[in-house]
């Protein structure tokens, strides 16, 4: 039985030839599912902007690529799509399909389908392997037509390698929590996990919110060093789990004064 996600999709490829779908996480994207079916073209996805924007200016890259029949040349700048400046594109390399593509998968049956990356400049024109490029630009767009593997490490090498396998419904591997550099290390231990009502996660350590137990990490980072992690995966918003001198794991919510076991 199709989702009525999935009936707005094949909906709109019949209607437009083409719909455009964002994923939220730590870094938005978005990306289009039906040029391939409707046009044998290349699908393509943009990255680290806002969904709105990105919904539009995707859009209007698969009117040109429709308009031009073939996919644009690789590396080339061109306009069209952005207001004020061009972008290029890269063909994003088959091992991030599985990690950022899986809707796709999902209406295809299959991953195998080409998929160029609309690569974006900072406000000065920079590209985002200039080294004068902006932060932003460079940290928020991935380098796609890289292997995972070989991609520099940070948020997106973190997305590509474990996002397929990822437990946490409402905690992406690129979204940053706060937890102590110690904990971060493995020298001191975790005593207690919160998720807040505004869907924040907390990984604290016997100081609590101590001003000296402040830090910030990617939780994909934390989560690879301590993948036991995962027992919190269904830990409801506004909630805390926190270890007794026994090593046994409570869990209680907030708006409540009730505090259950964790067995888990």
């Amino acid at each position: 039985m199709q989702s009525s996600w999935d009936q707005w999709v094949r909906d709109t490829i019949a209607d437009a030839g083409w719909a455009v779908v964002a994923a939220s996480g730590g870094t938005p994207y978005a990306f289009t599912i039906g040029l391939w079916r409707s046009y044998e073209l290349p699908e393509v996805a943009m990255f680290g902007l806002r969904e709105q924007d990105m919904q539009i200016w995707l859009n209007n890259c698969a009117r040109r690529l429709r308009d031009l029949g073939k996919p644009f040349a690789d590396g080339e700048p061109f306009g069209g799509v952005l207001e004020r400046f061009p972008v290029q594109t890269r063909p994003i390399h088959p091992s991030w399909h599985r990690a950022l593509f899986a809707a796709m998968g999902g209406h295809y049956g299959t991953l195998d389908v080409p998929v160029l990356q609309v690569v974006w400049p900072d406000r000065e024109g920079r590209w985002p392997w200039a080294a004068a490029a902006t932060v932003t630009c460079r940290e928020r767009q991935p380098r796609g037509w890289v292997p995972v593997d070989e991609h520099a490490a940070g948020a997106w090498r973190l997305v590509g390698e474990l996002s397929p396998a990822w437990p946490f419904p409402y905690l992406e591997p690129d979204a940053t929590v706060l937890a102590s550099p110690e904990v971060v290390a493995g020298t001191l231990p975790i005593m207690a996990v919160t998720h807040d009502a505004d869907g924040a996660w907390d990984f604290l350590d016997e100081r609590g919110y101590a001003d000296e137990a402040a830090g910030w990490v990617y939780f994909g980072e934390l989560y690879k060093a301590q993948p036991w992690l995962a027992r919190f995966a269904d830990m409801a918003a506004d909630s805390q789990a926190w270890r007794d001198d026994d090593g046994q794991w409570h869990t209680r919510r907030f708006s409540t004064a009730v505090a259950e076991v964790d067995t888990a």
